[in-house]
């Protein structure tokens, strides 16, 4: 909005300004100013006289046509047969039944296997004790009473 006042404020004062100026000069009975010389014209200037265009020669005329001899037409060879292949069937053989019951799922937890006894199992700890290896409590009591087996015990 200030632009716009602005703008009428200076269209307002040119008005006034160029009032004023013809006010003035009516009241002083002043001659308006006169207007610029008007620029002289220069003679005009006698265009040279060119000579002539050279013409340009024309083309020598095309010698005769000569005959031409029409080529025998090639025969094409005859195009390879495409192999017959079997026919494809377009139905779909229907889809096996989906079963509509849901088996069963056993939730009950089975017994476990029974253990073998002591006495049952022909390897048992009674039986190391009277064999010839020798039985060696475990963790050792100490590292020096571990046994070291060397190349001649094995």
């Amino acid at each position: 909005m200030a632009s716009y006042s602005r703008n009428l404020f200076s269209l307002f004062m040119a008005l006034i300004c160029i009032d004023a100026n013809l006010a003035a000069r009516h009241l002083l009975d002043t001659p308006a100013p006169q207007a610029a010389p008007a620029v002289p014209s220069l003679p005009a200037t006698p265009m040279p006289q060119l000579p002539p265009l050279p013409t340009i020669p024309t083309l020598p005329s095309l010698p005769p046509a000569v005959p031409t001899t029409t080529l025998p037409k090639l025969a094409l060879p005859p195009l390879p047969s495409i192999p017959s292949f079997p026919s494809i069937p377009t139905n779909i053989p229907p889809l096996p039944s989906l079963p509509t019951t849901i088996p069963s799922i056993p939730t009950g937890i089975p017994p476990l296997p029974s253990l073998p006894t002591r006495h049952s199992h022909h390897h048992s700890v009674d039986s190391y004790k009277h064999s010839s290896v020798a039985v060696h409590p475990w963790p050792p009591d100490s590292i020096d009473s571990f046994p070291i087996p060397t190349s001649s015990s094995l």
